[in-house]
């Protein structure tokens, strides 16, 4: 089983606001939460998912939002070349 990782970097945020994440397989929803920001105003950050069952062939995005505005997206697919590398 393989876990994805995204990373980032975040600035002039603050404990208490609304954040919420979503990873999508191919348009769905697969995963996603909602919690109120406990992590500083500013440093590195990371989401990650791994799935129990494995990933499935095709396109995962993962969108993070704060205050109800996206302000991030980004994605990767998977396919017979990454499951052959190991990814």
């Amino acid at each position: 089983f393989y876990t994805l990782y995204a990373t980032f970097s975040y600035d002039d945020m603050a404990d208490g606001m609304s954040w919420s994440w979503l990873w999508r397989h191919n348009g769905e929803v697969v995963e996603g939460a909602n919690e109120l920001w406990a992590y500083g105003a500013d440093g590195p950050g990371y989401i990650y998912f791994s799935p129990e069952e494995g990933f499935q062939f095709g396109e995962y995005t993962l969108e993070v939002w704060v205050n109800g505005e996206m302000l991030a997206q980004s994605g990767a697919v998977m396919n017979s070349a990454a499951a052959a590398a190991g990814n």
